[in-house]
């Protein structure tokens, strides 16, 4: 390279890395991968051959990743976007999450100044390719990641799915210098910020029960201080009510000394089902707090399928909230992992026999045996190299959540 040529990025297969690394922090920063790839390219071209090298290097990482992702969770996504339906569009809600989280705080003006004073830094000034480019890339990355956003119905939680798109947007002007030009949308925005940190707030914020209960988003900070007791609540034992339910499900297991479905219900009370895998089963909404409590040798199901497969691949539920529409209870539980015959099951009152019989039927199907291997077998070879060649298809895998209705093996 001749003197003077050097690029301004440092070695350009390290940056290169380090942009192919979004997915991996969360599969939806491919987007903004890819539009930092082009803005690199944009300014670095040399030709097609640097250009694939440079590639290669972005795709290393999150490729080799990939290769495991299928052949460990044998899926070719996460199980969440599974949950979360995350190719569906939901239009709809999705644009009432996006003014759930702007309109509140009157986002127009900090990000109308910003514009102001972006334009005030480069009036009168030529602007070089470099600066279109970096100025660029962030604003590209910004509109794809809230677009998605928008498109998959948004979260159930505040804001939170938008604001890396919102620090997108901002980063060409996180440090502006004052000028005469920029001291007015500078002053605007210092004035915003006193404001909305000391008076905006979304209109059930503070609430007893801090949720739009029309749009099913919520304060969800605020509701998980209420449910704790605790105003900074850090610990797994701080989440009151998560403590109390495990320490009733620990008086239950020590009572209860042979591997069970445990099953509480107010009318029944406890009801313990023989387990055929050897383990004891839990089942609950929540699974980090209840997950974190229990013993490790328990298993801990979430009815909504976070991390449970069996509810994971079922189909959502009209109406629920985004990211919790499905919904999979202990009766799948008790079906897929009971020891006893399904009418010795339903004798114990919890559940009708055809209900436990057509779940029976519906993970008795072959393509549905061979899902809860990929997750349940020992991880060999062999079955890494199977959970690989067939977690395309299994990824696609959806049975009806009502098992009368899914109980053919199509």
């Amino acid at each position: 390279m001749r003197r003077g040529s050097e690029q301004p990025f440092g070695p350009l297969w390290s940056t290169a890395v380090v942009i192919g690394l979004g997915p991996l922090v969360r599969p939806d920063l491919a987007l903004f991968s890819l539009a930092a790839m082009a803005g690199l390219l944009v300014l670095t071209w040399r030709g097609w051959r640097p250009t694939l090298l440079l590639l290669g290097a972005a795709a290393v990482l999150p490729v080799s990743y990939q290769v495991f992702r299928m052949g460990y969770y044998g899926l070719i996504t996460p199980n969440t976007a599974l949950v979360k339906e995350a190719s569906e569009a939901l239009w709809d809600s999705g644009w009432t999450y996006f003014g759930d989280f702007a309109g509140p705080y009157l986002l127009w003006i900090p990000v109308a100044a910003c514009l102001l004073a972006g334009f005030a830094l480069v009036w009168r000034k030529s602007v070089s390719r470099r600066v279109v480019v970096l100025v660029a890339v962030p604003l590209v990355g910004a509109v794809l990641l809230a677009a998605y956003v928008v498109r998959v119905g948004g979260d159930f939680m505040h804001g939170r799915m938008l604001l890396p798109a919102t620090f997108c947007l901002l980063l060409p002007v996180m440090a502006v210098r004052v000028t005469k030009l920029t001291s007015v949308p500078v002053l605007a925005i210092a004035v915003w910020a006193v404001v909305a940190g000391g008076w905006l707030r979304a209109p059930y914020a503070g609430l007893e029960e801090p949720i739009d209960e029309q749009e099913v988003i919520a304060d969800e900070r605020a509701a998980y201080v209420a449910a704790s007791g605790t105003e900074h609540p850090i610990l797994a034992r701080d989440f009151r009510l998560f403590a109390e339910m495990t320490d009733d499900a620990r008086k239950q297991l020590a009572a209860k000394r042979d591997p069970s479905i445990h099953v509480y219900a107010p009318s029944t009370g406890w009801v313990a089902y023989p387990s055929a895998n050897g383990r004891d089963v839990l089942t609950y909404f929540n699974i980090g707090g209840p997950g974190m409590l229990l013993p490790l040798d328990v298993w801990v199901h979430d009815s909504i399928g976070l991390v449970n497969p069996v509810a994971a691949h079922s189909t959502t539920v009209p109406g629920r909230r985004i990211g919790h529409s499905k919904f999979a209870g202990s009766n799948w539980e008790v079906a897929g992992l009971g020891a006893e015959p399904t009418e010795a099951a339903a004798a114990r009152g919890q559940y009708k026999q055809e209900n436990l019989d057509a779940i029976q039927r519906t993970l008795g199907c072959p393509h549905n045996r061979e899902m809860l291997d990929s997750v349940r077998a020992p991880l060999t070879f062999g079955r890494f190299w199977e959970n690989l060649i067939h977690s395309v298809g299994r990824s696609g895998l959806r049975y009806d959540r009502n098992p009368e209705k899914a109980q053919t093996c199509g």
